[in-house]
């Protein structure tokens, strides 16, 4: 059962990669897309004009500043 629903969500982020007009690859959906439903980004629109994320969303200037 979890090889299908493995091959399924392969398919369909293989579909959203080639479906968009930016070159992704389908590790970098894997990386992208819990950051843009967490957020509730539009996918459609992040997809084809991606906008660079800052730096600040990741990092504060907190203690993570040090390991920088």
């Amino acid at each position: 059962m979890q090889i299908w629903i493995a091959m399924i969500s392969f398919l369909l982020l293989k579909y959203l990669s080639d479906s968009s007009s930016s070159v992704w690859t389908v590790g970098s959906l894997m990386a992208v897309i819990p950051i843009l439903l967490f957020m509730k980004k539009d996918l459609w629109l992040w997809l084809n004009k991606p906008k660079p994320m800052a730096e600040s969303m990741f990092f504060s200037d907190g203690q993570m500043g040090l390991f920088l």
